[in-house]
């Protein structure tokens, strides 16, 4: 009940936050108020309050909402004329960075999914098919790395719910799942997607397959 609760708060902030912008966009085009001028010089908090949303509904991912809101600052001292430093220097490294701390922080729970039981699938510059059958299906962590893992679960049994964790970067997941199984995806998708091409099954029977991480530059494709 708490985690609804807060997440419910979150969908209000957040669309309270994007009908502020709206009519901000809406003054400034009309040039009303003298918004236009003043969005000349302020439009960088833009950028800064998208960062804090990202935070705001997945603090998980909170690398990049980090790397968001340090641009939106690095853009909003510069059009105040604070400093001069070019964003396009801090842009490629900035994503590098935050690219390869998140890898690290994965890293750091890998011990924990090897305890509980649970796959570690990796695809660096190449491709893995790899197929399950378990009867008490948890999960797994896949990382795909400017590569390909084409993952086939269709055989496996999930009592109540599991998670298959992704890190993608440039690369991509062919995922099957069970017939019975429902997908719901909380995965954060950066210049990525995902393609959930399943039936949906009936909600009040079936058990949940959740696809939760990271895809940058790179797909997930679900099917059955």
């Amino acid at each position: 009940m708490i985690w609804e609760y807060h997440a419910a708060m979150n969908r209000k902030l957040t669309g309270t936050a994007l009908v502020v912008l709206g009519l901000v966009l809406l003054l400034a085009n009309l040039n009303l108020w003298g918004m236009q001028s003043l969005l000349s010089d302020w439009w960088p908090i833009i950028v800064i309050v998208t960062g804090l949303l990202m935070y705001l509904n997945d603090s998980r991912n909170y690398v990049w909402s980090f790397l968001v809101t340090g641009i939106g600052t690095v853009l909003l001292l510069k059009t105040l004329d604070i400093t001069q430093v070019d964003v396009g220097d801090l842009i490629v490294p900035g994503i590098i960075i935050a690219v390869g701390t998140s890898i690290l922080l994965r890293n750091r729970s890998h011990a924990a999914q090897v305890e509980s039981g649970n796959e570690d699938i990796t695809a660096v510059l190449s491709g893995v098919t790899h197929r399950n059958t378990s009867n008490d299906y948890q999960g797994c962590e896949v990382t795909a790395v400017m590569g390909g893992v084409e993952l086939d679960l269709s055989k496996v049994t999930i009592a109540k719910e599991a998670v298959v964790d992704v890190f993608i970067l440039m690369g991509g997941l062919e995922l099957r799942v069970p017939d019975n199984v429902i997908v719901k995806s909380k995965a954060v998708c950066i210049l990525g997607g995902v393609e959930d091409k399943t039936n949906p099954a009936d909600a009040t029977k079936s058990p949940v397959l959740y696809l939760d991480g990271t895809v940058i530059m790179g797909g997930v494709e679900i099917k059955r």
